[in-house]
């Protein structure tokens, strides 16, 4: 008898599940624990972190490849750009899996698609570098940039800017992110 109750409650959760996906019930909120959701955003934002720091060290190996004409340095950036671009999408892939598991609404839905949007970014930004590093290589041969032209400056402002960004986004920090934005005239 006991087996029959278990199979009729079995029965009519079903029921419920399959009305539900027809629409024929509504779908009663779910309540995730915040340390779960916590915790994914910790691990999403440390993903990013590293993404950011191979990025950063790109631009700086392209920038030095640039001013000495090291042809085999920039090959090492064009290169890396697979390893930024497999963690982006690793985080990427993350970052949807927290929204598909753990319904996130209001702040922390908003939070993890900035986190989407900085993965993006990280991800264009390494192929930058690495379009550049690619005519660090072609330039190798011929003679120095002219100082003048303010391409080290600009990969040196970059890197600054990108460890500040990350900084801010890190530390939830507004004041940094808007110093930081305001950087970008310097960039122009």
């Amino acid at each position: 008898e006991t087996n029959r109750g278990r199979a009729a409650a079995a029965d009519e959760t079903t029921d419920q599940i399959i009305a539900r996906v027809e629409g024929g019930l509504p779908v009663p909120p779910r309540t995730v624990p915040r340390s779960t959701l916590d915790r994914e955003e910790r691990e999403i934002k440390d993903m990013l972190l590293r993404t950011s720091s191979l990025v950063g060290a790109a631009i700086v190996d392209t920038v030095e490849a640039l001013e000495s004409h090291d042809a085999a340095r920039a090959v090492v950036v064009v290169e890396g750009d697979a390893e930024i671009n497999a963690m982006t999408a690793a985080a990427i892939e993350e970052i949807i899996s927290t929204i598909a598991t753990q319904s996130p609404v209001a702040r922390d839905l908003r939070f993890l698609l900035t986190l989407y949007d900085v993965a993006m970014e990280l991800e264009r930004i390494g192929d930058y570098v690495a379009n550049v590093a690619k005519r660090a290589r072609d330039l190798a041969p011929d003679p120095t940039l002219s100082a003048s032209a303010g391409v080290l400056q600009m990969g040196r402002l970059a890197v600054e800017i990108l460890g500040d960004v990350m900084r801010a986004l890190v530390d939830s920090d507004v004041e940094l992110a808007r110093h930081t934005a305001a950087r970008d005239d310097e960039m122009d």
